[in-house]
């Protein structure tokens, strides 16, 4: 590699073993002539503002719960869904946090219920690709569907 960026006239590259990772940085072939002399950056400038930062993945989260939320509004319009187990799931997923694992124990305390119903609403959140299973976690386990 480094003979084929010395035959188009890049320099050399800039190795950094780092751990157990080595990075290389190629860097392009006006490179050695650029001038650092105004590279300092101003107080001002360099400031990076706290809100802007930040990654917005709260709003993300909140979104995809209140599309799901509404799908289930329009089976329950459309007849496609009791109104009893439409209230249950937008129920259990107002409750859920971010990334939460979803398991029988969770939609039962969160619905005062018992295993049987609980794991009726389960299934029909699973059928109705509310909820995939987390593969690798045992079974039972599951997390809000992000993807669809």
């Amino acid at each position: 590699m480094c003979k084929e960026l010395e035959a188009i006239g890049l320099p050399d590259p800039v190795y950094n073993n780092n751990t157990f990772i080595l990075k290389t940085t190629v860097l392009s072939a006006s490179f050695e002539h650029e001038s650092t002399q105004n590279a300092r950056i101003g107080d001002k400038n360099a400031r990076i503002e706290t809100e802007n930062a930040r990654i917005e993945t709260q709003n993300i989260w909140n979104r995809v719960k209140n599309d799901w939320i509404q799908y289930v509004r329009d089976l329950k319009k459309k007849g496609l869904m009791t109104n009893i187990t439409a209230e249950a799931i937008i129920a259990v997923l107002e409750n859920i946090r971010e990334n939460q694992v979803i398991r029988t124990k969770d939609v039962q305390k969160i619905l005062d219920c018992k295993d049987t119903k609980a794991l009726r609403i389960i299934t029909e959140m699973k059928n109705n690709k509310i909820i995939v299973e987390i593969a690798g976690q045992g079974k039972g386990k599951y997390i809000l569907n992000v993807t669809d």
